[in-house]
């Protein structure tokens, strides 16, 4: 996600590569459920339904903050 943030690399490839990993790894958790649609919506420049570059980022900021970041994982007990 954060390759992804730094604009390194923002192509369906690589989102596809990240969603592969959320199921391999994350399947069935907040999470997981958290990206999904949004992963599986995304479309570089976006358009009617899909997901644009700017949209995905901000829910990956979002699920770092909220799920990734140290310390919200020890406030919610994850660590």
């Amino acid at each position: 996600m954060e390759r992804f943030l730094r604009g390194e690399d923002r192509s369906v490839r690589f989102t596809n590569q990240i969603e592969t990993f959320m199921s391999e790894n994350f399947g069935g958790t907040d999470i997981y459920e958290e990206l999904i649609e949004d992963l599986a919506t995304y479309s570089p420049g976006g358009g009617e339904f899909l997901m644009d570059e700017d949209r995905l980022a901000n829910k990956f900021e979002y699920v770092i903050r909220r799920w990734l970041s140290p310390d919200q994982a020890s406030a919610d007990g994850q660590l």
